[in-house]
């Protein structure tokens, strides 16, 4: 028996039974022996999700074994369920592609990203879930399924963005778009300021977001677009890179920390910005965290 606890420990399981599956073949046996005993199974990514998906007290399986690139064709690539986004870039940069967007951390396991529909800044870009165009999964008896947009679709519409609780995802078919370069810039301010320029900011750049510190009234500012210059190497620090996209979206996030994330309405979004800052104003002065917009 085993521990498994995940990245911030704010979720654990105790004294459960931890798979480490290196083959299909192992990954259906062991379903299907939980299944015929009536025990639960839950798969761990990378364990990013602050929600309590995958404490279980039976059976919890790693898939960490089953990752990278099974093959790329025209606009499309195929990955094993284990491999981490971290290593997606630079494998689709090789065929010239790349990932249409991805989220500030790139630690997570493709499955369990696109499961929980973990998504990147961008009012007009999708989660990860939206790039899904097939699933291959096993589902309670150990049966291999494999469905997409054509193939069982009303399986697959479940499935993708399904918290794990349709079946073992081992492989998904990802969309991607040609290979591209972005440019990053950011700024201090005060929330006055770049509250009044929220509407103007994410109109005009494909990423825009920034963090406030509401004890010392603090903002940093961050925008991201397409660019045609030349990356720059040895990157520069977050605010000032410009290179390929894989080497911009994604941050080191080194201080454990557990979230809250929550959406709303865009029409909505200043006036839940004046509530909150009344409320941590009023309630929680002396709070060390930022709170996060984005669309």
């Amino acid at each position: 028996m085993a521990e498994w606890v995940n990245w911030s420990g704010s979720a654990r399981a105790a004294d459960v039974d931890l798979r480490h599956v290196r083959s299909i073949d192992d990954l259906r046996s062991i379903v299907a022996d939980a299944a015929a005993a009536g025990r639960r199974v839950r798969v761990a990514g990378a364990g990013h999700s602050h929600f309590p998906l995958v404490p279980v007290d039976d059976v919890i399986v790693d898939l960490s074994a089953l990752t990278g690139l099974i093959d790329v064709a025209a606009d499309r690539a195929r990955w094993w369920a284990g491999t981490r986004i971290a290593a997606m870039g630079p494998a689709l940069h090789a065929h010239g592609l790349a990932l249409a967007n991805q989220g500030d951390i790139d630690r997570q396991a493709i499955a369990g990203a696109v499961a929980t529909g973990t998504h990147g800044t961008g009012r007009r870009l999708a989660s990860l879930s939206a790039a899904v165009t097939g699933m291959t999964m096993i589902d309670a008896r150990g049966d291999l399924i494999r469905c997409s947009v054509d193939d069982r679709p009303e399986v697959f519409r479940a499935a993708r963005l399904g918290l794990g609780a349709f079946g073992v995802v081992t492989e998904l078919e990802l969309r991607a778009v040609p290979a591209y370069r972005l440019a990053e810039t950011a700024w201090r301010t005060d929330l006055a300021t770049i509250r009044s320029e929220i509407a103007e900011r994410i109109e005009r750049h494909r990423h825009f977001e920034f963090f406030w510190y509401s004890s010392r009234d603090l903002a940093f500012a961050k925008a991201i677009d397409p660019t045609d210059a030349p990356a720059e190497y040895p990157l520069a620090d977050e605010g000032s890179r410009v290179a390929w996209n894989y080497e911009v979206l994604p941050n080191h996030r080194p201080r454990v920390h557990t979230e809250l994330e929550y959406a709303v309405p865009l029409d909505r979004a200043l006036d839940c910005v004046d509530e909150l800052a009344a409320m941590l104003r009023a309630d929680f002065p002396d709070l060390g965290w930022p709170i996060e917009f984005r669309t």
